[in-house]
């Protein structure tokens, strides 16, 4: 029986809308009193989406039976697409980044899943990408080679000032004996 599961990550044609009124609203206001400044902002309301657009790359991963494929996208660096088999991956790495918040902007973490292969790193994604705990129990599940896999923890962080305190959403975790069947999932390749 073959399966297949799809994860993406895409800047939506909102962000391009958002950006530009924001960058026009602010040109209007200051066309009214600093002219230079106003007019600065409205190039930049139609060249921050440009520039936004041109940088960023889009994520395809197709995960199947027999491996995954990853598919990138960029009007920088055009597209790329590469195959790997289950048997190829020799590492997976799960790392999270915090920003600390100041005053009414609180603190964000964001998590980071990369998967290492005999020809060096496949991917790096973060949090944003669909589907990104699927992504890790997959893995998890399909590389049965590795010595570890990667835990969903519960719990929360907390800060108190000067003072803060972390739980990580993930821990690494060794490999059980026998890995419980979990109805729906992908099963490890024999």
């Amino acid at each position: 029986m073959s399966w297949q599961r799809v994860y993406q990550r895409k800047m939506h044609g909102c962000v391009y809308f958002f950006v530009a009124g924001v960058f026009g609203f602010i040109g209007l206001i200051f066309l009214l009193f600093f002219p230079i400044i106003g007019v600065l902002c409205l190039l930049g309301a139609v060249g921050v989406p440009l520039l936004i657009r041109y940088l960023f790359t889009s994520f395809n991963i197709v995960c199947t039976q027999e491996g995954f494929t990853v598919s990138t996208q960029s009007k920088r660096a055009g597209s790329k697409q590469e195959q790997y088999t289950w048997g190829e991956v020799t590492g997976t790495d799960y790392d999270e980044f915090h920003s600390r918040g100041t005053g009414s902007n609180p603190s964000t973490t964001t998590g980071y899943f990369a998967v290492q292969t005999t020809r060096g790193q496949a991917f790096r994604v973060d949090q944003k990408i669909s589907k990104f705990a699927d992504l890790i129990n997959v893995f998890n599940h399909m590389t049965p080679q590795l010595p570890y896999i990667w835990e969903q923890q519960g719990g929360f962080s907390v800060s108190i000032g000067a003072v803060s305190t972390h739980r990580a959403a993930y821990r690494k975790a060794p490999r059980p004996e026998t890995p419980p069947e979990t109805p729906g999932e992908p099963q490890p390749q024999s």
